[in-house]
C-alpha cells in the first residue's frame, strides 16, 4: 500500500471540532511530503534532514538513521491517536480534552447596603448568640449534617460538551450522628449518599467515636480566651483560615452551647484578614450572612466562607472555593467542599432526634 493512500486514510477520520481538523490535517501534509521523499531515498533517511544545524547538538544526533517502516508506523500510530482525541495536547485539544470535575455553584452574595466591618458583624452576631436559651443536655448529642466534598464526589465519568470529560456527580451526603455524653465514646451513626445508607451507618461502640468537651460532661469554655487556647491544641494558628475550620469543627462535634457561640464569634472578631460578602440565601434554603477569608497553600488560592444566621449566630454554612493555582480537576472558580449544619440538639436515645428539630 502506497504510503499517500495510508495517510489518504488517517486524514479522513472525524477529528473532535473544527480546530482539531486543521491542524492534524496541516500535520498530515506536513508528514505526507517528508514520508514522500523516505519513497523515494529507499528503506532508510537520515531524520534530521532540513532542519536547522546546531552546532552545539552532539555529534550522534546529527548521524541518526531510522528504518523507513519504523517512521511509518510511528506517524501513524501518532495521526490516528491524535484524530481520535486520545493524545490531547495544548494545540489540538486545549482545556476542552481536560477531565474536569462537576462541582456545585457558586453561591450569590449581597453586599450590603451600608457598609460594615467584619469585627463590628461578627461582635453583633455574638451578641445575638449570647441572649439565645441555653440547650439542655441529655445522653446524646445529635447533629445532622449535609456535605459535598470534591475528593468523596466518586468515580463514574460521563461525556460533556467539547470532548470534556465529567468526573463523579454532584450528589450530598446526609450524616446524622448520635454521641454519648458521657464520655465512651459510644453512638450510633446514620448516613446517606442520594438516599441510600452508606457503609458508615452503624451503631459505634463504646471508644469509636471521639469524646471531647464538646460532648463529655466537661462545658466547652465560654471565654474567648480560654477557647481560643483549648482550639489551638488541634488547629494551630497558620493563619485566621484555621479559625474558620476551628468553628466548622466545634459544630459538627456537637450542639454548640449558646455561649460557646458567641465565645466563638468574638475569638473570630479578633481576627485580620476577614471581609463581609454579604447576605445570602445557603444551599438549604436558608438566609444568612457571611464572612470569607482566604488562604495560599503551595502557591493555590482558597477561599474560606463562613455562613451564619444573622437573628441567632448559629453557624449554617462552611464553604472552600479555589480561586486560582488549584490542582484540582476543575475550572476556577469552583466550589470543592460544603458543610451546612441542618439540626442539632440533645436527645435520649440514639434512634431519636430531639424535639426541636
Amino acid at each position: 500500500m502506497r504510503t499517500s493512500t495510508a495517510f489518504a486514510r488517517l486524514t479522513a477520520q472525524d477529528l473532535p471540532t473544527p480546530q482539531a481538523w486543521a491542524k492534524a490535517t496541516e500535520s498530515a501534509d506536513k508528514l505526507r511530503r517528508h514520508v514522500g521523499r523516505i519513497d523515494a531515498a529507499g528503506s532508510s533517511c537520515d531524520v534530521t534532514e532540513g532542519l536547522t544545524a546546531n552546532p552545539r547538538a552532539p555529534r550522534w544526533r546529527t548521524m541518526l538513521v531510522v528504518p523507513r517502516w519504523r517512521l511509518l508506523v510511528t506517524a501513524a500510530v501518532v495521526l490516528a491517536l491524535t484524530a481520535t482525541g486520545l493524545i490531547l495536547g495544548p494545540d489540538i485539544a486545549g482545556r476542552s480534552g481536560r477531565a474536569t470535575a462537576a462541582t456545585p455553584p457558586l453561591l450569590n452574595y449581597h453586599a450590603p447596603a451600608t457598609p460594615v466591618s467584619s469585627r463590628q458583624l461578627l461582635l453583633d452576631l455574638a451578641e445575638r448568640a449570647g441572649q439565645q436559651p441555653a440547650l439542655t443536655p441529655a445522653r446524646f448529642a445529635y447533629v445532622k449534617t449535609q456535605g459535598w466534598y470534591l475528593s468523596a464526589a466518586g468515580s463514574a465519568t460521563t461525556s460533556g460538551k467539547g470532548g470534556t470529560t465529567v468526573i463523579g456527580p454532584v450528589i450530598p451526603v446526609v450524616r446524622q450522628r448520635w454521641v454519648a455524653t458521657d464520655g465512651s465514646g459510644s453512638g450510633r451513626i446514620w448516613q446517606t449518599r442520594d438516599g441510600e445508607p452508606t457503609p458508615e451507618s452503624t451503631l459505634q461502640p463504646p471508644g469509636t467515636l471521639p469524646s471531647t468537651p464538646m460532648v463529655g460532661t466537661v462545658p466547652f469554655p465560654d471565654d474567648p480566651a480560654r477557647l481560643a487556647r483549648v482550639l489551638g491544641q488541634s488547629h494551630p494558628n497558620y493563619g485566621t483560615y484555621e479559625w474558620f475550620v476551628a468553628a466548622s469543627d466545634v459544630a459538627t462535634a456537637a450542639p454548640v452551647q449558646p455561649k460557646v457561640q458567641r465565645a466563638l464569634l468574638i475569638l473570630l472578631s479578633r481576627q485580620g484578614g476577614i471581609s463581609v460578602l454579604g447576605s445570602v440565601t445557603d444551599r438549604a434554603g436558608r438566609a444568612g450572612v457571611a464572612i470569607a477569608t482566604t488562604s495560599t497553600s503551595r502557591g493555590a488560592t482558597t477561599r474560606h466562607i463562613l455562613v451564619f444566621d444573622p437573628g441567632t449566630g448559629t453557624l449554617l454554612d462552611y464553604e472552600e472555593v479555589a480561586l486560582k493555582d488549584s490542582d484540582m480537576p476543575i475550572h476556577l472558580p469552583a466550589t470543592t467542599s460544603y458543610t451546612l449544619w441542618l439540626a442539632s440538639g440533645y436527645t435520649d436515645s440514639r434512634f431519636k432526634t430531639p424535639a426541636n428539630t
